[in-house]
Parts: C-alpha cells; structure tokens; sequence
C-alpha cells in the first residue's frame, strides 16, 4: 500500500505498508501502517486549524485512493467525522 495524506489539497506526508497481507473472503483484517509526515506541512496545517476551530462543528477525514492486488484493484473510500 502506498498512500498519499493530503490537507486542503497539499500534499503533508505517505502513509506506506511494503508487507504482505491476507483479508480473508467476506472478511476484515487489521493492518499495521507507516506513516511518514513532514513536519512543516504538519505544523503549518496545525496551526492553521487552531485559527479556526471555533468555526468547527465536526471534522471530516476522508482516505481516497486504490489498494492493487494480485486480482486487481480495490477502491478505498473511507470516511469518519468527529463531532465537535
């Protein structure tokens, strides 16, 4: 798995699995991640979400993209929202 992590369309890091995994059929696994963000872009999103948070009523994260297997490709759309 190689994932992208963006916020407000920039690019702040990877998220990277290079090991072998099994999802067993009509199953669920749960997978370790790395994940590799860069601290700049981090802190600048940071920083910018406390300027605002009064103005938010939940946060939305949302993972977008495709997981390729030996079978072919998987879609992700994973999405969890916190109430503030």
């Amino acid at each position: 798995m190689d994932l992208t992590v963006f916020y407000k369309n920039n690019q702040i890091g990877k998220i990277i699995r290079d090991q072998d995994f099994i999802v067993p059929g009509r199953g669920a696994q749960t997978v370790e991640l790395d994940a590799q963000v860069e601290a700049v872009s981090i802190i600048t999103s940071i920083i910018d979400l406390a300027s605002s948070i009064r103005s938010f009523k939940k946060i939305e994260f949302r993972i977008r993209g495709f997981v390729e297997t030996d079978l072919g490709r998987i879609p992700v759309d994973f999405t969890k929202n916190i109430d503030l």
